[in-house]
């Protein structure tokens, strides 16, 4: 079973352990005039087999096969694709992850995209022989619309870490 394989399997074991509370989720996110406080997607990571924006000799073609392998985290996404409903799988959820860090979140603004491609292209330039992986992830896996976190999922943030290292 390769990594998003095993990713995709711990997210459905999560999703479906966590299916009251999700659905209150749901309830909640209909319930509400505005989408601004709504709950957004899960932060469901993928492994991808490169960054297309980034210089190829930045990144590995694969992260399974870096040389070095980072995982930078957030605290939080203020916002991710959209609001929650049951109806998105892991899988679609997933391939968000995939096209949004192949190169795309580095279009965003801010400090944080800002930081995390300089401290790869620091950590490249110490290690020139190397292949380097590159993963995002958040403390917080869903939050607000606009920001914030209502729900923490630490348990399957240190499962991923287990999968992936």
């Amino acid at each position: 079973m390769n990594l998003n394989e095993q990713l995709q399997e711990l997210y459905i074991q999560a999703l479906h352990n966590k299916s009251e509370m999700l659905d209150a989720v749901e309830r909640y996110n209909k319930s509400l005039d505005s989408e601004s406080y709504a709950t957004a997607w899960p932060l469901l990571l993928s492994v991808n087999d490169y960054h297309s924006k980034w210089p190829k000799e930045l990144t590995a073609k694969s992260y399974q096969t870096a040389d070095i392998k980072v995982m930078i985290f957030g605290q939080e996404t203020m916002g991710w694709w959209g609001c929650y409903g049951r109806s998105h799988a892991p899988k679609e959820i997933m391939d968000k992850y995939d096209w949004f860090t192949s190169g795309y979140c580095f279009d965003r603004g801010g400090s944080f995209w800002h930081s995390v491609r300089r401290i790869m292209e620091l950590l490249q330039g110490k290690n020139k022989d190397k292949k380097l992986g590159f993963l995002w992830n958040n403390v917080v896996k869903m939050g607000y619309q606009i920001e914030g976190f209502p729900i923490n999922f630490i348990a399957v943030l240190y499962n991923r870490i287990l999968i992936i290292s």
